[in-house]
């Protein structure tokens, strides 16, 4: 009853507000998906749900449920973590395994710690080392030789909803609050007071997902920030009543924040603009994790709403201009589609573009991409760049699907050109035109049309935006079949 009210809560926040981009449904229907994480060597995902932990070859199609101990088959999963080697780790109720081989046979690696705890946070201060929060204390250790060791000095027992290293300092989330100390050594002391679900961090800022309750109405809300390690905190996020944050995601100027109800929040802009993630108005998006350009959530299941539960991924949400090592990226965006065609990829400078069909992991034996990928079935591409002084990117898989073949329910025209990327942007942002005689317009925030081009064909459109001058913009697409408005942020 408690989670209807706090759904009706958001739905009449929410009401007036919209977020262009689409998410997918990728399977694990009808199940909470409460941890994510995604393997960028070959594009795999891992995912918990419902305390089980399944894995994903080909963006959904298909499921494989791990068994981490045949020895323990009670073991439920909390949380799941692949490093930068492409090691995956599970915290579980009776400590952390470990799988590093294709076959994905999972080993206890418990030696150190105090009778296997519940192991709820996992994170890796640097590519060595592995940290864990567990409800006997947070214990580091070195990957290679694992031999866990006490970091709690000054912390009270307290089960983790999430641990982030960020700038030499750990940071635990707590239902009792947020705990901070140095890496180098164990010294914790509280820096928030009120129930921390999920952290992140960008340059000097730290976000937590939050739940304040109380008659305090100005210090109600779901998002909270520091700018200082810590030592304060201001309220971001809308003041939309008692309504918690779940998860939280960023990246340079964008904030996903998942909350009870409505779906959740989105800010193109760091929190000074606000709309709703439109997952839906019942979902409650439980966590979230980057897959190349994808976006992926997982999202709560409730018995009595028709469709809720699963993992949704949105592509075409992140550009690899900020890569230190750019990947290939679609041009054509990947999603369902009502008839065969041409994908374009773009292909990273002084780079060879590779690809896959089927779910192989591509490298130079691959097939090298030369012109458009004509797709007439369901396919997965996965996509890589191998450059000059031979370094790869990493993987970037899209999944295309061919309604005719599939039965799917395609996404109407309009949709396909939904995904305008990279958002934000400083040279260029590229659409997907579905039809003819398009007209597409730039419009500022006082409503002056800035860039306007008309009678635009069906394909890929590359619009610059090198003159504009920084700031939040309209981009604009009218068709035949309709109008469609999108917000993007022309950065320096």
């Amino acid at each position: 009853m408690k989670k209807i009210v706090l759904a009706i809560i958001s739905l009449l926040f929410y009401a007036n507000v919209s977020h262009s981009a689409l998410w997918i449904k990728i399977g694990l229907e009808d199940k909470t998906v409460s941890s994510v994480a995604c393997n960028s060597q070959n594009g795999n995902i891992y995912a918990v749900a419902d305390n089980l932990l399944y894995l994903s070859e080909n963006d959904g199609l298909d499921w494989t449920l791990l068994n981490l101990d045949v020895n323990q088959p009670w073991v439920h999963v909390y949380r799941v973590l692949v490093d930068a080697k492409g090691r995956i780790y599970a915290g579980t109720n009776n400590g952390i395994y470990c799988s590093d081989n294709a076959d994905h046979s999972f080993r206890a690696i418990n030696t150190g710690l105090p009778h296997p705890p519940n192991v709820t946070a996992i994170c890796c201060p640097d590519i060595n080392s592995l940290a864990i929060g567990t409800n006997a204390g947070v214990f580091i250790s070195d990957k290679d030789s694992i031999q866990w060791t006490a970091f709690n000095r000054n912390l009270p027992e307290r089960t983790p909803n999430q641990l982030l290293c960020h700038r030499e300092r750990f940071y635990l989330a707590t239902n009792s609050g947020i705990y901070v100390s140095p890496t180098d050594s164990a010294h914790w002391e509280q820096c928030f007071f009120n129930v921390a679900r999920d952290l992140a961090a960008q340059d000097a800022v730290i976000y937590a997902a939050t739940h304040i309750s109380g008659s305090d109405y100005d210090q109600l809300g779901a998002l909270y920030q520091s700018f200082n390690s810590g030592s304060s905190w201001e309220r971001l996020s809308p003041n939309e009543g008692n309504v918690g944050g779940h998860a939280v995601f960023c990246d340079e100027n964008r904030i996903w924040l998942g909350t009870d109800g409505g779906g959740g929040l989105y800010s193109p802009d760091r929190g000074a603009y606000w709309e709703t993630l439109n997952l839906g108005p019942w979902f409650t998006a439980l966590t979230f994790a980057q897959r190349g350009s994808a976006l992926l959530t997982g999202t709560e299941f409730y018995k009595h709403i028709d469709d809720s539960g699963g993992l949704y991924i949105q592509y075409n949400v992140f550009s690899s201009n900020r890569q230190e090592i750019p990947f290939p990226e679609f041009i054509t965006c990947p999603g369902a589609y009502n008839n065969r065609l041409y994908v374009e990829l773009s292909i990273p400078a002084n780079s060879k573009v590779y690809y896959s069909l089927g779910g192989g992991t591509p490298d130079s034996s691959s097939l090298l991409y030369l012109e458009p990928i004509k797709v007439d079935s369901t396919t997965l591409i996965k996509v890589i760049a191998i450059y000059e002084d031979k370094t790869t990117s990493i993987v970037n898989p899209g999944l295309f699907k061919i309604s005719k073949e599939t039965g799917l329910k395609a996404i109407p025209e309009l949709d396909h050109a939904a995904l305008p990327y990279p958002n934000p942007c400083s040279d260029f942002i590229n659409l997907t035109v579905p039809d003819v005689n398009a007209n597409i317009s730039v419009i500022n925030l006082t409503g002056q049309v800035v860039y306007s081009d008309q009678a635009v064909q069906s394909g890929n459109y590359r619009l610059p935006v090198h003159a504009l001058k920084p700031g939040l913009y309209i981009l604009q697409l009218r068709t035949a079949a309709g109008k469609k408005d999108w917000k993007f942020i022309r950065q320096p």
